[in-house]
């Protein structure tokens, strides 16, 4: 058995208050999230990071406003991030709310989890009712454990249901608390 923590888009356009598409709350995470990334790398697991990033023209800007640019300021991984989780962690890049989605051009996240033998996965990040769900999903749906470390997840407006939908299927919920003793 192997554990791997997975942090969801902790980019500057969803965790500053100023970002272009600011989860409400999402700041208040950030004490949580690294402490999370200490014990990961502290116990010496996996530690993934997805990284929403978009064109200039891309579909997702009809429904959502334009975020996560690539190369740009809001795409960047949040400054408050324990500065060695960057060179620690594994980064999956993503167009879609999915990073299972095969529109994202590769299978790398899928592929990592398998060839790594992960079977549970400590889940955390924004925004809890879109991409964390769609994460904590496939997890479930590949048969592997999710752990959703709910203080230290975000969401736009439909949290709750979100969260009951991935409790419904599986997933465990837990505290940044209880990870970290």
């Amino acid at each position: 058995m192997k554990t791997a923590f997975i942090g969801i888009d902790l980019q500057n356009d969803f965790i500053k208050k100023d970002g272009a598409l600011p989860v409400p709350n999402a700041e208040n995470i950030v004490n949580n999230v690294n402490n999370l990334i200490a014990k990961a790398i502290n116990t010496k697991h996996d530690l993934l990071l997805t990284c929403d990033l978009h064109d200039n023209d891309d579909e997702e800007f009809n429904i959502f406003p334009p975020h996560c640019i690539a190369e740009s300021e809001g795409a960047f991984f949040i400054t408050d991030l324990k500065g060695i989780a960057l060179h620690y962690a594994t980064s999956f890049s993503k167009s879609t709310h999915d990073i299972f989605d095969e529109k994202n051009g590769n299978s790398n996240f899928k592929e990592y989890l398998y060839n790594n033998k992960i079977t549970t996965c400590i889940v955390f990040g924004v925004a809890t009712d879109i991409c964390v769900k769609a994460a904590v999903l496939g997890i479930l749906k590949r048969g592997m454990q999710v752990i959703l470390v709910e203080d230290a997840c975000a969401g736009l407006d439909k949290t709750d249901e979100a969260i009951g939908e991935m409790v419904e299927e599986g997933a465990v919920l837990t505290s940044t608390e209880a990870i970290c003793i």
